[in-house]
């Protein structure tokens, strides 16, 4: 068998459904129950629309394809993991009494739906451990690359006044949401940080240790 490229690697690897609906609950960042009421509205409210119902659908979903595949070795759940769910059964019972109860319930619904893929990443093709490796990548990857989309959004009104913070009410709406708070900047840019500075300490050649040093500074800064 002739042997696999880089680029045919990472289809065989990334090219299926459980990364597609991943994908999917990224796209629903900066979305919320208040964004369903856009539907009627045309334009970017109904884009936005359709981006908050997608973790309600994936958990939908997922949850029919674990169930499809409730005989596979992994499917029963580790103790950290039980944890987790009980933890997002919690917040959709903690929502019961709230008025209106699906505002409140929504954040529950979209927590557990995070938790089923990550279930559905380790049940689905192969070993779960190298599963959930590639998850970690791929998560890595947005994260980064959403965090360079918001320096490009925000790059005339990031430091204009020698300081991230307040860039949320400087830079005003994007694409009908909010921007990103320093805070929520700080979070995204702390992804490439870990990973250069861990990257740092295993690589063995100069030019390796210069770009790990480099995404490290700039990350940190």
């Amino acid at each position: 068998m002739a042997r696999q490229t880089f680029l045919q690697r990472v289809f065989s690897q990334y090219a299926n459904l459980p990364v597609l609906m991943w994908l999917a609950l990224w796209a629903a960042i900066n979305t919320g129950p208040w964004s369903l009421s856009g539907f009627s509205s045309g334009g970017m409210e109904t884009i936005n629309a359709l981006r908050a119902i997608v973790p309600l659908m994936v958990l939908v979903v997922a949850g029919l394809m674990i169930v499809a595949a409730r005989k596979n070795p992994v499917s029963r759940l580790t103790a950290p993991e039980a944890f987790f769910w009980a933890y997002g059964l919690a917040m959709l019972l903690a929502s019961y009494r709230v008025d209106p109860w699906f505002n409140t319930a929504y954040w529950g619904f979209s927590f557990l739906a995070v938790l089923a893929m990550v279930r559905l990443f380790a049940i689905k093709g192969g070993k779960a451990l190298e599963q959930l490796a590639r998850l970690n990548i791929l998560s890595w990857a947005i994260a980064t690359a959403v965090l360079l989309l918001l320096l490009f959004i925000a790059r005339e009104m990031l430091f204009e006044v020698e300081s991230g913070y307040g860039i949320v009410n400087r830079a005003g709406e994007i694409a009908g949401g909010s921007m990103s708070r320093s805070t929520g900047m700080a979070r995204f840019a702390a992804i490439p940080a870990i990973l250069a500075f861990v990257m740092f300490w295993r690589i063995r050649n100069l030019p390796s240790w210069i770009i790990a040093g480099m995404v490290f500074a700039a990350s940190v800064s």
